[in-house]
């Protein structure tokens, strides 16, 4: 039952996570092509196709969350695959000390930190971890009521919003 749980707890926040990237970057698709433009790592002619790309991928894996059965597992790979690029992406940018912004919720002038970094590594754990639980022998997930949906998607919301404020979270701590 434990490996349940955590499989749908995985399922509904790497879902809900991309579900929010994705519609953020959508509502304002020119911003989102900008940020890929500034993040200065594709020749020219990509930064277009790059941005379909991810936005198509993005909402892949929101796809396969919502379908479920053997999509799962391929969810949770490209999941993992797709915070894998941006981590990647994002530490370029630290390292070469370009001071811009993420975008990856949609628009944003909150320049790109390490707290981006630690995010994303949380949400990767995240889909690795439902990657792993979507490889045990499971029948259907079917059997899992109403009240067990809501604790987890609870649970799921509640996490996203402290790995996506996880900065601010921070600070607000250490002003203390």
């Amino acid at each position: 039952m434990i490996w349940l749980f955590l499989l749908n707890f995985c399922r509904l926040t790497t879902g809900l996570m991309f579900a929010w990237s994705f519609v953020g970057k959508l509502r304002d698709f020119r911003a989102f092509e900008q940020a890929v433009i500034r993040f200065k790592l594709l020749p020219s002619w990509l930064y277009r196709p790059a941005t379909v790309l991810f936005l198509s991928a993005e909402l892949g894996v929101v796809v396969m969350m919502l379908l479920g059965g053997s999509l799962l597992r391929w969810g949770f790979l490209l999941a993992a695959l797709l915070l894998t690029v941006f981590s990647i992406a994002l530490a370029s940018v630290l390292v070469r000390k370009i001071n811009i912004s993420c975008n990856c919720f949609g628009p944003s002038e909150k320049p790109v930190t390490s707290y981006d970094i630690i995010r994303n590594i949380g949400f990767l754990a995240c889909a690795l971890g439902g990657w792993g639980a979507a490889l045990t022998p499971q029948k259907d997930l079917v059997s899992f009521g109403i009240l067990e949906w809501g604790l987890v998607l609870v649970v799921a919301v509640i996490f996203i919003t402290v790995w996506t404020q996880l900065e601010e979270i921070v600070q607000l701590l250490r002003w203390r």
